[in-house]
């Protein structure tokens, strides 16, 4: 491919692999763009329709058929995605750049099994951050603005990675904790308030009349 250009545009060879490969390079980042960009705007309009629903429920006095959660679950559900777009348009531009450079990708794939068994056990750790925060975000545990207890960190979630989980606490300090290392989550903004207990009766001991006092007759 690199030739093909380099004669087209009668430039020498390794001059059209850059060129080649910063092409690459640019409709990557443009297609992570707009795809990043389109997610997002369908997040918000989703968001929106909800908020709208719960605000129209509100003006007629009745309950929103629209579930509480709904909003923050599109949101942490959008951050997935832009996540999971973002490495897949990186795998596919690394294997597109090898491929120009020379390099056989088939030949990589086929030495996979022996690269596998090789990083396999340092491996299992990434494929079990991936695999529990997909289950963590399906199962609607927690979601981006939440006020959650995750045992390694307690604050506010600002961003659920396919791999990581950011929150934020109290001082301000923002973690970054494995969604394989969450064992336990406990989130404050699903607490529901205590029931008030009714207080104790006093029973009160019903008043005796005081009996007359009988003379003796003479």
């Amino acid at each position: 491919m690199a030739s093909f250009w380099a004669d087209l545009l009668h430039i020498p060879v390794f001059l059209a692999f850059i060129l080649l490969i910063a092409f690459t390079i640019g409709i990557a980042v443009a297609l992570r763009f707009i795809v990043v960009a389109v997610i997002t705007r369908v997040i918000r309009n989703i968001v929106d329709g909800v908020k709208h629903q719960e605000r129209k429920a509100a003006r007629q006095g009745k309950p929103s058929p629209m579930s509480p959660r709904a909003a923050q679950r599109a949101k942490t559900l959008g951050s997935v995605l832009n996540n999971s777009v973002t490495w897949v348009i990186v795998i596919i531009t690394l294997m597109v750049v090898l491929q120009e450079l020379g390099v056989s990708v088939v030949a990589i794939a086929a030495s996979a099994g022996i690269a596998t068994a090789v990083i396999g056990f340092g491996a299992q750790n990434v494929i079990k951050d991936i695999l529990n925060g997909l289950f963590l975000v399906f199962e609607d545990q927690f979601g981006v603005g939440d006020q959650v207890d995750l045992g390694l960190a307690t604050g506010t979630v600002e961003d659920v990675g396919v791999r990581i989980t950011k929150v934020r606490d109290a001082a301000g300090v923002l973690w970054f904790v494995r969604n394989g290392e969450i064992v336990r989550v406990g989130n404050l903004s699903q607490k529901i308030p205590p029931k008030p207990v009714p207080a104790p009766e006093t029973k009160t001991s019903p008043q005796t009349k005081p009996t007359p006092k009988t003379t003796p007759s003479a």
